[in-house]
């Protein structure tokens, strides 16, 4: 059969016939197997190289199709396998021969063993990759790679619809949670939102005072903390307080919107700006216009999304994606991330002066394990809600032992893990809550905290050692064999019996025993723990710690 006796215009009704990238791919296989292309399956999906991860969008079989939202972590030495060449189309006869393909594909399709694989692009915008996988191997002829090639762009349209889709739906849902929480701060009557925060949550006393700062000055605020510990909340608070609480607070996650839609969804774009962009698209800086823009997740932004933001911050102005002048724009940036910037920025994942740009008045929020004190309202809070939720007459009342309880935790989730237990413990309907409906990971080892416990994360090392609890003036090491047990014992029972700041203190006592005193420097102490040197010597004379050298 030649290529000119196939029938391409059942191609082009699959690939026209819907806006759902699934019932697309779907169709487009059935087309092709009736032409005699043998393909068994089709997937896309997309590298995130910086995030060191594969995402998919959309897979089809012979049965149907699906939207995928699920997620490949790749490791370093697998992303060392990808194929270098910059390919459009390629035809690989045996799975054996992309030593890379064959790392990631078969976790979720197990019996592909040929495939034509292609790059799919709008302009300049990558989209990702399709694939037209086989059962057999050296299925595909080049007759079959030759036509798949002339659809390419009708690929890429189909793909490019799907991820704008997507995108779409993230931020209509984000707006929701933003109308309802506008709705909900406007009913607050006299009351400030401040002391409705402090009430909630009284450990907010001790940052009371920066909130106030941050709300008079119209400056960029950096919020930090671990994952849960209320940084949107903290953000929304600064934003009614300010004057500018009449205006749009727009929340953007940047970890979720696709690099190849980043400019146009932050600046927006001009009507023909590229293919089917039919109409102009305000952008998220427009849009806040006059408000606060939150950029949640601050430290997922690609480098080279970070330029443009910089840019954009210090002329308050943005170009729209296909326009020819500059939009004055009035934004006021309250940025968020769980992680350390800081050390980003020292790897070059981060720049230097996007952090100094929106580090002006920074705010840590501490987890909840060192802030017990917000657990008891914070779970009455919860509590009331949910019976409201559930249709419960009375709030079932928490006894003394069961606050106790929850106050051992140590909540890695935060805040956000205390909600999810108090919304299961009203499933039971009980008369009164006398434990708590844990899920078993309340007492798991925070993924970050205590840092100064992770000696593999703070040398770089890939693995995790087994920590064996020394004497002052030694170091942590990695449990000899046989006696990991009995270390991790003796570690849980000292550990329990201390402060968080009394084992902050041990283990720089035994950091400065091994450096000699010498803070800075190579081998120093704060190259050792991962902190900046000005901010070690603040944390030492904080614990205690009177002489160290100055080095």
């Amino acid at each position: 059969m030649s290529l000119s006796e196939l029938h391409p215009h059942r191609l082009w009704e699959a690939l026209t016939g819907s806006l759902r990238l699934d019932v697309v791919l779907h169709r487009t296989l059935l087309a092709l197997r009736e032409e005699g292309v043998p393909v068994d399956g089709i997937f896309v999906n997309v590298l995130r190289a910086e995030r060191g991860r594969i995402e998919f969008l959309a897979e089809a079989g012979p049965e149907g199709g699906r939207t995928m939202y699920d997620v490949i972590e790749l490791s370093p030495e697998t992303l060392a396998l990808r194929h270098r060449d910059d390919f459009a189309t390629r035809r690989v006869a045996d799975l054996s021969e992309d030593p890379f393909t064959r790392a990631v594909a078969p976790a979720y399709f197990p019996e592909i063993r040929s495939f034509v694989m292609m790059r799919l692009h709008i302009e300049t915008q990558h989209l990702g990759v399709m694939c037209f996988w086989s059962r057999k191997p050296r299925a595909f002829e080049p007759r079959h790679e030759a036509l798949l090639e002339s659809f390419r762009v009708l690929f890429a349209l189909n793909v490019g619809f799907a991820a704008a889709i997507r995108l779409r739906r993230a931020n209509e849902q984000l707006m929701t949670e933003n109308l309802a929480l506008s709705e909900a701060l406007k009913h607050e009557g006299k009351e400030s939102v401040l002391s409705r925060l402090l009430r909630t949550t009284p450990s907010a006393a001790e940052i009371a005072e920066l909130l106030r700062q941050a709300a008079r000055f119209d400056v960029p605020v950096l919020i930090t903390g671990e994952s849960g510990t209320g940084k949107e909340v903290v953000a929304n608070t600064v934003h009614r307080m300010s004057a500018r609480r009449d205006a749009p607070f727009v929340r953007v996650n940047c970890s979720a919107i696709p690099e190849p839609l980043m400019e146009s969804e932050f600046f927006g774009h001009e009507a023909g700006a590229f293919t089917n962009a039919v109409k102009r698209h305000i952008g998220f800086f427009e849009e806040a216009n006059g408000g606060t823009l939150f950029l949640d997740e601050i430290g997922e932004l690609p480098h080279s999304m970070q330029a443009k933001l910089l840019h954009a911050l210090q002329n308050q102005c943005v170009r729209r994606v296909g326009g020819t002048v500059e939009v004055p724009v009035n934004v006021r940036i309250i940025a968020a991330t769980n992680r350390n910037l800081e050390a980003l920025v020292r790897s070059g994942a981060f720049r230097l002066d996007l952090y100094y740009r929106i580090n002006v008045l920074p705010v840590r929020l501490k987890p909840l394990r060192e802030r017990t004190v917000d657990i008891e309202p914070l779970l009455n809070l919860f509590l009331s809600e949910f019976a409201k939720a559930y249709g419960l007459r009375d709030v079932p009342p928490l006894l003394p032992a069961a606050l106790r309880e929850a106050e051992e935790k140590l909540w890695p989730g935060n805040v956000r893990q205390l909600r999810n237990v108090a919304a299961r413990t009203l499933m039971a309907l009980p008369e009164v809550i006398e434990h708590l409906a844990y899920s078993g990971d309340e007492d798991a080892e925070p993924g970050d905290e205590p840092e100064t416990l992770r000696r593999g994360a703070r040398s770089g090392d890939a693995r995790t050692p087994e920590l064996a609890w020394s004497e002052p003036g030694d170091t942590m090491s990695e449990a000899p064999q046989g006696s990991q047990t009995s270390r991790e014992v003796v570690l849980r029972e000292t550990l329990s019996s201390l402060t968080f700041e009394e084992v902050q203190r041990c283990y720089f006592e035994a950091l400065l025993a091994q450096t000699n005193g010498r803070v800075a420097g190579e081998h120093g102490a704060a190259r050792l723990s991962g902190l900046n040197a000005n901010t070690l010597r603040s944390r030492l004379r904080r614990l205690g710690f009177e002489r160290f050298e100055r080095s």
